[in-house]
């Protein structure tokens, strides 16, 4: 009896004990299941275990020299910030496929009914590098520093007002519709600094202290040569941002080709990248650029011969120009590359192909310029990169006019001829998504007075919606490709290479952003 007295102890224990351990689990489910409810997965996200990846540590070769100084608050190079932002500096979102905007520091955003004022959410679980809170007063600060510092594109956003209606939502009134502002945050303009800061201390050729900062990296060393090569060495953050990066360190090294070409050979590094057609050896992929060629008229009226004021005469031309010859004679990234017959590039919001516009047709750029034919002693100024293409391009136009003279100067001496307004036509590169602006000023550097496409382009800022945005876009490349203040010709390809066993390094729109999130081994 004593026995069963004890068994039955023992089981009135195990049952409490199961009851305890039911209760403990079912809190714990429910504590997820409620952070999950109102938090969503953020709060709830696993730690990376990052000593897994503390052999991984990949190398990657920039083809390009490196950058003065490593402070892209107040260094607007854009090949310093083609390796740091959305790396090391998060903005408020971030343009994927097709510029499609997609989260970042912001998960969600809304616009109000009447269109003037925009609600932003951040995502929840965002650290700086020292491990503190990024809140909404941190975007709202950099914001307005941006504002001041006079950032690309800030005279245009006409704010009323910028505050933070809580730790993780900023509100943003406007004067009028302003459908480009989420795409312009996702830029420079939106980049989201420390407080903790100072511009000094990323100043120079070396680094004097660890920065803080918003992006899935920190900076933990930098060190510049003479001879303009750099090595940046980076490693993941605290942050949510970095909760899927499968490295411990990155070492970003400015360099050559011919240098990058032997780290490929021997096994030095395991990614190289170029805004250009390069070969680095089995596992180089080709990518979309934003890097256009084209031919630039100068309009002015008081030029010695000023046909190419005109409208009509300068769409001869372009049907006059065979575009794939040109571009294969100079080679490098533009010999196979895309046609293009606008300033908007594939890949980018609001493309639209418009090579239909002036295809090359010989017979019809006579037609279209047959009223100025004559001796017109036209002078077309090319850089010393673009090898041939001065004598293709002069050989055709010698349809439309007689006598065309190419001029192939390097680049401190094509850039005073440029600059000083002494050409006709000048062959010209447009670097990245701003480059657009100038062309399409009527006073910028090819003279010609075209209303039109600057008044397409400020509708561009006043859009009401994605949709009128988007069409705000291509009408803006469609007049600017009628007025045909340049003749486009095309964009270069990019060239990235990854070693055998190592993850993809994206190619696409390198030449703006390097994508440094996804490096790994397979």
């Amino acid at each position: 009896m004593a026995n069963r007295a004890k068994h039955a102890g023992l089981d009135s224990l195990k049952d409490s004990l199961r009851r305890i351990v039911a209760f403990v689990m079912t809190l714990a489910i429910l504590s997820t299941v409620w952070l999950f409810v109102f938090n969503g997965w953020d709060d709830v996200m696993p730690v990376v275990d990052r000593d897994k990846y503390r052999d991984v540590k990949p190398v990657v070769d920039v083809i390009a020299t490196a950058p003065t100084e490593i402070n892209p608050k107040t260094n607007a190079d854009s090949a310093l910030w083609r390796v740091l932002g959305h790396n090391v500096v998060a903005t408020w979102l971030k343009t994927g496929k097709d510029g499609a905007l997609e989260p970042e520091l912001v998960d969600r955003w809304e616009q109000s009914a009447d269109k003037m004022e925009w609600t932003f959410h951040l995502s929840k679980s965002l650290d700086w590098s020292d491990g503190s809170e990024i809140t909404a007063g941190d975007l709202v600060r950099s914001l307005k520093d941006n504002i001041a510092a006079k950032y690309e594109y800030s005279d245009r956003l006409d704010l009323e007002s910028v505050s933070a209606a809580d730790d993780s939502t900023v509100i943003i009134k406007t004067r009028e519709p302003k459908a480009v502002l989420p795409h312009l945050l996702s830029g420079r303009l939106g980049a989201v600094w420390s407080s903790k800061q100072p511009d000094g201390e990323m100043a120079g050729d070396s680094l004097s202290k660890k920065p803080v900062t918003s992006g899935p990296y920190e900076i933990t060393g930098y060190s510049k040569t003479s001879d303009g090569k750099g090595t940046l060495t980076l490693e993941p953050t605290r942050s949510k941002l970095a909760a899927d990066l499968r490295v411990s360190m990155v070492t970003v090294r400015w360099t050559g080709e011919a240098d990058a070409k032997n780290d490929a050979a021997t096994g030095a590094a395991q990614y190289a990248i170029a805004d250009y057609d390069a070969d680095f050896g089995d596992g180089t992929t080709h990518g979309q650029s934003t890097r256009r060629l084209a031919i630039a008229f100068n309009g002015q009226t008081d030029r010695p011969y000023p046909a190419l004021s005109d409208k009509r005469f300068r769409q001869g031309i372009r049907n006059a120009v065979d575009s794939r010859a040109v571009l294969d004679a100079i080679g490098g990234g533009y010999s196979d590359s895309r046609l293009i017959g606008g300033g908007v590039t594939p890949g980018t919001f609001g493309y639209e192909d418009l090579t239909g516009l002036f295809p090359f047709d010989a017979a019809k750029g006579r037609s279209e310029a047959t009223s100025y034919f004559g001796v017109y002693p036209f002078v077309l100024i090319t850089p010393d990169w673009s090898a041939g293409a001065g004598d293709v391009i002069t050989r055709q136009l010698n349809a439309i006019v007689q006598y065309p003279h190419a001029e192939t100067l390097d680049q401190a001496a094509y850039s005073q001829r440029l600059q000083s307004n002494d050409y006709d036509m000048a062959l010209i590169r447009v670097d990245g998504y701003d480059g657009l602006k100038g062309l399409l000023d009527a006073n910028s550097v090819t003279g010609v007075d075209a209303p039109d496409t600057t008044k397409a382009y400020d509708a561009v800022f006043t859009a009401g919606t994605e949709d009128e945005l988007e069409a705000a876009v291509k009408n803006a490349a469609r007049v600017q490709s009628d007025w045909s203040t340049v003749d486009w010709l095309g964009v270069a390809k990019t060239s990235a290479w990854s070693a055998k066993g190592w993850k993809q390094l994206a190619a696409d729109l390198s030449d703006v952003s390097i994508d440094l999130t996804g490096l790994g081994k397979d």
